[in-house]
């Protein structure tokens, strides 16, 4: 198999302007690290709380200064509300 190996999730999608489309046109798959923002979009990150002590970005400050910004959590309240609507977490 060959394949690249790049971040990719709902909050970080860089990939999608050059990587992907020449994957695609080489036949290339994609494994994708770090698909849920090192947990963000699990949503046991709450907007203005602190993070729950046994949890990445508790244990690592650079992981939350990282994913946690306006932008991101914005996406993650957009998912939830998707999610709600559907009966689903």
């Amino acid at each position: 198999f060959v394949s690249c190996q790049d971040e990719y999730s709902l909050v970080v999608r860089d990939i999608e302007k050059d990587l992907l489309p020449a994957a695609q046109a080489y036949n290339l798959g994609l494994l994708p690290f770090f698909p849920l923002a090192s947990g963000l979009l699990t949503g046991k990150y709450q907007r203005g709380a602190a993070a729950p002590a046994d949890t990445r970005f508790a244990k690592s400050p650079a992981l939350k200064d990282r994913y946690v910004t306006p932008r991101n959590e914005a996406i993650v309240e957009k998912l939830q509300a998707f999610a709600q609507a559907r009966g689903h977490t």
